[in-house]
């Protein structure tokens, strides 16, 4: 049986840069009892050596890579990780992030006092990209979130109020039904997000803080996001494949995807989706 409620995931690749720092604002937290899952990705630089250093100092900490110690891509990590996590929830600091030393008193406490579904905390940007947009993004994240704690929040998601796996953490069970199978790679957490937000509430946690890196190296920056409506109507037909809907429904939804700009198809999709949840 594992001692532990919260594992946290840290999925590495090729941020040597950066990775020191995000494991150090773990183990250096003020509440100890949680395990830490590292996960490479078949990095080519240092991070593996760094990771190492820690590990070898800290008995909370699984490192694990795939077993060909090759390159699979984010969602094959996260499924990995995930499943080899023993805690009953999962929290989520990618390796170019960090936390503040408090982040895990306060989702220990949220757990054991709300035991909620999935928990979104505040989230702060550390700028390097010289993007103002992130940091109206991560206002208005911050803001939305707070706003809509204990609420069911589906109908919002035409858009990502929810910028990073760091300022996450869901329960475990919730994870293992999920399809990670994101027709756009770095939108994993979004596609995740979709699927778990139909049938669950949201809570905020204000005052346990992420930092986010926003770099030229990142992830999203590195692989541009495109054709943003065709990954939302994969994602509405994902949850539409779960869910019982009528004949005549079906019939009235590909009438539409003929006559209905994308946009608008989205949001019907999205209506029939939540009228019809039985996820």
């Amino acid at each position: 049986m594992c001692q532990y409620s919260l594992s946290v995931i840290v999925t590495s690749y090729n941020y040597e840069k950066y990775i020191y720092k995000t494991i150090e604002s773990l183990v250096n937290q003020t509440e100890k009892m949680f395990e830490i899952i590292i996960i490479d990705d078949g990095s080519t630089d240092n991070s593996v050596k760094i990771i190492n250093q820690f590990c070898s100092k800290y008995n909370n900490i699984k490192f694990i890579q795939h077993y060909d110690k090759k390159n699979h891509g984010l969602a094959a990590s996260v499924v990995r990780a995930v499943n080899f996590a023993e805690g009953t929830y999962i929290a989520f600091c990618e390796s170019d992030d960090f936390w503040d030393k408090k982040h895990v008193e306060f989702l220990l406490n949220c757990i054991k006092s709300k035991q909620p579904d999935i928990i979104f905390n505040e989230l702060i940007t550390i700028n390097t990209s010289h993007n103002k947009e992130y940091d109206k993004y991560v206002l208005y994240s911050n803001n939305f979130l707070k706003e809509h704690s204990g609420k069911n929040i589906f109908r919002y998601l035409y858009t990502n109020p929810m910028p990073t796996f760091s300022s996450s953490c869901v329960r475990k069970d919730i994870l293992m039904k999920c399809n990670y199978n994101s027709t756009i790679a770095p939108y994993l957490d979004f596609w995740l997000w979709r699927q778990i937000c139909i049938d669950s509430n949201i809570y905020y946690l204000e005052g346990c803080k992420t930092y986010w890196r926003k770099h030229d190296e990142s992830y999203d920056m590195r692989n541009h996001i495109k054709n943003i409506n065709r990954f939302l109507i994969d994602s509405n037909n994902l949850l539409l494949q779960k869910i019982n809907i009528s004949y005549i429904q079906k019939l009235k939804l590909l009438v539409n995807f003929l006559w209905m700009s994308k946009r608008k198809f989205i949001r019907y999709q999205m209506d029939i989706i939540q009228k019809n949840k039985n996820l």
